[in-house]
């Protein structure tokens, strides 16, 4: 029997689909005082097209905790799902499909702006393509970042 691999929009689909299987228990885990601090940071890829499938699923188990890790993903009005997502974001990841960031369809401008607007102040990584050289490419990256992201701000 051959096998095929899957991809991972397979696998994060059928992750997404057997999640509210585990709903219920996992809400006894985050029940007791202790718990309230913790965080659970869900792939935004749910949220496509408007499906806020991931908070459905933070309101089911009935904890705080479940936030957003948000991409800046081409191909999505990633200036409207970052205001979706307003106080439920707890980290953002820097890519552009396989452009370098600021060559391709991600307005970083907007993403600040966006960003502003839901008044987010925490991390963001850089998850971009590399496809000169990894040092090279990632520090013109961060060069770019700190044009619309400067630490002082």
């Amino acid at each position: 029997m051959k096998t095929h691999p899957l991809t991972r929009r397979q696998m994060i689909a059928r992750s997404a689909a057997a999640l509210p299987a585990f709903a219920p228990h996992l809400a006894p885990l985050f029940a007791d005082e202790k718990s309230r601090g913790f965080r659970i940071g869900a792939c935004e890829w749910s949220l496509r097209k408007g499906d806020p499938s991931s908070m459905d699923l933070a309101r089911e188990i009935g904890i705080d905790g479940v936030q957003v890790a948000m991409g800046t993903v081409e191909n999505n009005d990633i200036y409207k799902e970052i205001r979706m997502i307003k106080g439920r974001v707890c980290e953002f990841h820097a890519k552009d499909g396989k452009f370098m960031l600021g060559e391709g369809r991600v307005d970083f401008k907007k993403v600040r702006e966006a960003m502003d607007e839901i008044d987010y102040r925490g991390w963001i990584q850089i998850e971009a393509a590399a496809p000169a050289n990894l040092i090279t490419d990632y520090q013109a990256h961060l060069a770019l970042l700190k044009t619309h992201f400067p630490l002082s701000a």
